[in-house]
């Protein structure tokens, strides 16, 4: 290695092969490492120097953008740039030789800034608030007072709107205990009009079903009238009629006209 001259602020960095380089502790490395600031420093072109600089740096960037900052809206690849961003343009231009600090210890502390000020930004930035109260799904809820064991997860108690799976086997226990419970009161024609009721068919559906199936002709005003016999039949076989599941809501069909 070419021995350092006066007036020069560094070796020839450009002799050591990278593989060396890397493989050089902190104290070895901090004249090459100076050397390659400096250079960029006077010639922004020198890419190559960029280069070795975040190679060297390479784990520590990489442990701070994937360990530990977690920053919202974030991920670890975006970190890791933001990080190398901090080292081209802020440690870079600003490494001054004669403070007595290496630039390696010059960059870690760049890059931890900048990191730090990105964080505090995603916490008090407004469009970020509902990300940063978020609450996990997968965090743990508190048991019951009475109760020395955990309870369970969000996901164990936010109701899927997609697939309603409770809902739906609630509704075919209803249709079947409503059938059953009419049982041979009702003539083939109920029975047909009010299976079509339970699938959530419309009047006009229902009639038309009920035509293809009996082989009769079948309006709305006959399927509404079929309906007001049900009622009336399950109301006379049960003191209330809502004990029935067929009356106990509101159904959410387009009608052009409900049970009365």
């Amino acid at each position: 290695m070419p021995k350092r001259g006066r007036g020069t602020c560094a070796p020839r960095a450009n002799e050591m092969p990278e593989e060396i380089l890397l493989s050089l502790t902190p104290a070895e490395a901090r004249p090459h490492l100076d050397g390659y600031a400096l250079r960029m420093q006077r010639d922004t072109g020198q890419e190559w120097c960029f280069e070795r600089l975040s190679h060297y740096l390479h784990k520590y960037i990489w442990g701070l953008a994937y360990n530990r900052y977690i920053v919202r809206g974030h991920e670890g690849k975006d970190l890791y740039q933001e990080g190398l961003i901090a080292l081209r343009f802020k440690a870079i231009p600003k490494f001054n030789p004669h403070r007595g600090m290496s630039f390696l210890n010059f960059a870690k502390m760049c890059i931890k800034r900048h990191l730090i000020t990105l964080l505090n930004q995603a916490r008090n930035r407004k469009k970020d608030k509902p990300m940063n109260e978020s609450v996990p799904l997968e965090m743990i809820l508190p048991g019951n007072d009475d109760d020395a064991s955990e309870g369970g997860t969000l996901l164990n108690v936010l109701v899927d709107n997609e697939t309603d799976f409770l809902g739906d086997m609630c509704r075919e226990e209803d249709k079947k205990k409503t059938v059953k419970s009419l049982g041979d009161t009702l003539s083939p024609f109920e029975k047909a009009v009010l299976t079509y009721f339970l699938e959530d068919h419309s009047y006009r559906e229902i009639a038309k079903l009920v035509s293809k199936d009996l082989g009769s002709r079948f309006n709305e005003k006959s399927i509404d009238n079929a309906l007001l016999r049900i009622r009336s039949k399950a109301t006379s076989l049960r003191k209330e009629a809502a004990d029935l599941p067929l009356f106990m809501f509101r159904r959410k069909v387009n009608r052009k006209r409900g049970p009365r």
